[in-house]
């Protein structure tokens, strides 16, 4: 009685003797849907939409914070700019960046490695704890060899 506007118009076959042109080449077209076999894989064509797709799962989360990076940086630079204080400091002045350092270094360290966000900021902080422990170092040169 009503005819749905979202479906496709049906086609009538073609008369007896006609003849359809081949496709351009190139062009491959799937054979038509036998009536009443399944689809493979169980998918579901629906008229006027794409076949399904694979399903590509969404990108895994970031698992750590910036907490690592950020504790690295912080240690080194307070190990790095700690022995220039004017501070009384004599005997342990040279000492205190090695610590701080290492433990900076380790930081950044764990910081890049794995899914984390902020790995530039652990990268950096692995380039201070290095200067760190450089620094801590010619102290360390200048204190007991000179």
């Amino acid at each position: 009685m009503f005819d749905d506007p979202m479906r496709e118009p049906q086609s009538s076959p073609p008369p007896p003797g006609v003849v359809h042109p081949p496709p351009p080449p190139g062009v491959v077209h799937p054979p038509p849907p036998v009536p009443g076999q399944a689809h493979p894989y169980g998918a579901q064509v629906h008229p006027g939409f794409p076949p399904p797709g694979p399903i590509i799962p969404p990108p895994l989360p970031a698992k750590g914070g910036p907490v690592l990076g950020v504790l690295s940086l912080l240690l080194a630079l307070i190990g790095l700019v700690y022995p220039f204080l004017p501070f009384d400091m004599d005997g342990y002045r040279q000492l205190i960046g090695f610590p701080l350092g290492a433990i900076g270094m380790v930081l950044g360290i764990l910081g890049v490695v794995g899914l984390r966000s902020a790995k530039p900021l652990a990268a950096v902080g692995i380039g201070f704890s290095c200067l760190t422990l450089g620094v801590s170092g010619l102290f360390l040169l200048n204190y007991y060899v000179l």
